[in-house]
This record gives C-alpha cells, sequence and structure tokens, in this order.
C-alpha cells in the first residue's frame, strides 16, 4: 500500500524482512529503508508503545518499469487504531520554527502530540528529546 503523495504504513513492509540502508529487490522494485539520524532533536526512533526501536525511518523506491524514483515517509502504528508520522527537528536548523508552527497549528485542531505520553503539544510541555508525531486517525 503506497502513496506517493503521502508515505507508507511501516507495518507494510515487515512481511518483506528489508534490510536497512541496503538495496533490497522486491519484484520490480528496488527498496531503500533508512534509519533515524542521529542529529534530530525530537525523534529518536523508539516506538512510544514497546520501547523498542523502528528499524527504518523512510524508504525510497525506485523502478525501472515503470521508471519512477521517491522517497516514501513511514507511518507508525498508534493508540486506538491510529497512526502517526514523526516531526523530527535539527536544533539549529529547523526546531525553533517546527515548534512555533506546531504550536499554532494545534490551536486550530491539528493534532502534534508527544507520542510517549500521548499529550498534545503545547508550550508549556514541549522540548528538546521528547518524541513529536502528527497522529491521523485510521479512519482517514
Amino acid at each position: 500500500n503506497i502513496d506517493s503523495d503521502l508515505g507508507v504504513i511501516s507495518t507494510d513492509l515487515d512481511s518483506l524482512n528489508l534490510t536497512v540502508s541496503e538495496v533490497n529487490i522486491v519484484g520490480r522494485f528496488k527498496i531503500v529503508p533508512t534509519p533515524t539520524e542521529n542529529n534530530w532533536v525530537n525523534w529518536k526512533g523508539i516506538n512510544p508503545i514497546s520501547g523498542q526501536a523502528y528499524p527504518f525511518f523512510q524508504v525510497g523506491i525506485s523502478s525501472k518499469r515503470p521508471r519512477f524514483r521517491t522517497k516514501l515517509a513511514t507511518f507508525y502504528p498508534y493508540r486506538n487504531d491510529n497512526f502517526f508520522y514523526p516531526r523530527p527537528a535539527i536544533e539549529r536548523l529547523n526546531y525553533a520554527g517546527n515548534a512555533e508552527e506546531m504550536h499554532r497549528w494545534n490551536k486550530e485542531d491539528a493534532n502534534y502530540r508527544l507520542v510517549d505520553t500521548d499529550e498534545l503539544v503545547t508550550k508549556e510541555n514541549f522540548e528538546k528529546g521528547k518524541q513529536v508525531g502528527t497522529v491521523f486517525p485510521a479512519t482517514v
């Protein structure tokens, strides 16, 4: 289940037993899962429910026929049959801007959450090191 405008659900790829950071051939597709980066302030790649590390953050998919190449964001299963997309930020690049954006959009009913505690991100609870994600209902 791939939507190149949106992303891929991590569990859809679990059965493929992909090797991270390597080209995996699946049918006529090349799939390269890439890991979480160490320099992100608010995403460490840890499953908020199990505490285990996720094997990958995004997936590159390419094919010669049909000819295409894209990188897909990975959405992970979350509480109550919902899904979330991590909101990584780099401290000196986009951390401050992302923080302001999340506060502003949450006032407009967005769903940026501290995924470890399931709290809506606010100015009072947002701090470096806490994992942040955008939560989407499973029924969308």
